[in-house]
């Protein structure tokens, strides 16, 4: 799926280049998705730092036990929008769990970890060792001693 969105991007006259399609796919990571009720699956998940959200197939979403709480608007990478539905998952990714919104994707899609889950999660992309790769958070409006 990542691969035909920079194809289309190509398509389109706006070629990412190898560096910045490798920083926007930094690989497949495994990432356990669990429901409210505890049910969980392990899926390889493609790293999109262009995709907001994570993303997994409705199916599988709903197989865990996880509701919709509303719908919202996507840009995709040939430059149409579309409609889907959002909902909240508990995520763990390399020993450390986190609840993150997910998109509730069509069937066959791969599912993704998006940079919300990442920031989540304080990970970044090491795009020429392909990996994720611990990385500090802000807290812009706070100064030194926590006074504002």
């Amino acid at each position: 799926m990542i691969r035909e969105a920079i194809a289309a991007l190509a398509e389109e006259g706006r070629d990412l280049g190898e560096d910045e399609a490798a920083a926007a796919m930094a690989g497949i990571v495994q990432m356990e998705a669990a429901g409210p009720d505890g049910a969980s699956v392990t899926l390889d998940a493609l790293v999109d730092t262009g995709a907001t959200y994570t993303l997994a197939p409705a199916s599988v979403l709903r197989r865990l036990g996880v509701e919709p709480i509303g719908r919202q608007t996507f840009h995709v990478a040939d430059g149409s929008r579309v409609e889907r539905e959002i909902g909240w998952l508990l995520v763990r990714i390399g020993g450390e769990e986190r609840p993150t919104v997910v998109v509730f994707g069509d069937e066959g899609a791969d599912a993704l970890i998006g940079a919300v889950t990442l920031e989540e999660f304080g990970l970044g992309v090491d795009p020429v060792g392909r990996r994720l790769v611990p990385v500090d958070g802000y807290l812009v409006g706070l100064r030194p001693g926590g006074a504002r």
